[in-house]
């Protein structure tokens, strides 16, 4: 993404972007599926007690770490044990439903690249530059004159947070 920026600020000090490039890597990722809680699952144990999902949880159940010694591979292992009322001790068996395979997109490093008018930097310095949508920590890389003017170029790698109008104040 290539933009052109009028107004920013560096280290809360203002400054005009002339340029700005940023490069967003992403990871496409193959998952397999999981398993997911059943939201249509309810359950009335022997004693009267009704169970179901609440979003992820079982507020009605309680369940305690299993550790076991594997002879196979000479070390503990812990599972989750079987879910029991808290009321009355029956064991719970909550319906799960699988959710299949799925392609999925993961955000990687973004990088930043800009030429910048200001005459507050210095060649190897780092700042935080912040616009009215993103903020990002960079390095200067470089400086020349144009025009009677010092432009710095300036990089900057890892996260790069976007903000959203409604936070912009």
């Amino acid at each position: 993404m290539t933009s052109m920026i009028a107004d920013a600020q560096i280290n809360g000090t203002d400054c005009k972007i002339l340029t700005l490039n940023i490069d967003h890597d992403s990871e496409v990722v193959h998952t397999l599926g999981t398993s997911a809680p059943d939201p249509s699952w309810e359950h009335v144990d022997e004693a009267g007690h009704r169970h179901r999902w609440y979003g992820t949880e079982l507020p009605t159940t309680s369940s305690q770490e299993e550790k076991w010694w594997c002879e196979g591979c000479t070390d503990h292992h812990t599972q989750q044990g079987p879910e029991l009322c808290i009321w009355c001790g029956e064991e719970i068996t909550p319906k799960h439903v699988f959710t299949g395979p799925e392609t999925v997109f993961v955000p990687g490093l973004m990088a930043l690249s800009a030429s910048i008018e200001t005459s507050r930097l210095t060649v190897g310095q780092t700042a935080l530059l912040t616009t009215p949508s993103l903020s990002v920590e960079i390095v200067v890389v470089s400086q020349t004159r144009e025009r009677n003017r010092k432009v710095s170029r300036i990089h900057g790698m890892g996260e790069v947070l976007f903000r959203d109008a409604d936070e912009q104040g």
